[in-house]
């Protein structure tokens, strides 16, 4: 493949996918190939994690208690605490150094999916503390992983139910939600509706 594409190193990137909450079980694959390849900072560009927030179904039996995990569990700071997004992050980076390659999210936001508690799940998509969460989740991945290192969201525009909520935005015409605009005020000036750099 890296012949093939040779002549297009930096318009192709190659990203090898692990699991957040175990990278381990990528390494037998990695030590296999730099015994037989070399270093894989050498055909691999970047190491993707997919750095889901989810809760517990016994802990989302209302909104309150949804949000307390959330808040409490789900984005506690401590990265020596199981479970946490810091701590997964924490893992993820490790792993990644350990290869000398970049970390970056090659999808994730929350993950309320599931049969249990559907319509609780739904509903934290528009409460307001849904704001406060992705504000705290993308700060702890700036503070562990780096402003600088590629996050992508999964997805713009997407339905809600029992697979799960992705969407920033339910439809195209959507003018903003909690989500969304959580994220786009990580990167422009609260007000500027129309991106020109000017709130007017």
């Amino acid at each position: 493949v890296k012949t093939v594409y040779a002549n297009t190193k930096d318009k192709v990137k190659f990203v090898y996918a692990i699991q957040s909450v175990y990278p381990d079980g990528s390494k037998a694959g990695f030590d296999f190939a730099e015994n037989v390849l070399g270093p894989a900072a050498n055909y691999i560009d970047y190491i993707g994690t997919a750095p889901y927030l989810e809760v517990n179904d016994s802990a989302s039996g209302n909104l309150d208690d949804l949000f307390a995990y959330l808040f409490n569990v789900g984005l506690n700071p401590n990265p020596s605490a199981y479970g946490t997004i810091a701590n997964f992050l924490t893992i993820d980076l490790a792993f990644a150094q350990k290869y000398n390659l970049p970390l970056i999210a090659y999808e994730g936001g929350q993950g309320l999916k599931g049969a249990t508690n559907v319509q609780v799940k739904i509903a934290a998509q528009h409460d307001p503390r849904m704001f406060t969460v992705y504000q705290k989740y993308f700060t702890l991945w700036n503070q562990i992983v780096g402003h600088d290192h590629l996050f992508v969201h999964f997805t713009e525009i997407a339905g809600e139910g029992i697979y799960g909520s992705w969407g920033l935005l339910l439809h195209g015409e959507d003018l903003g939600s909690q989500k969304w605009d959580a994220t786009v005020a990580l990167s422009q000036t609260p007000g500027d509706l129309n991106f020109d750099g000017v709130v007017d």
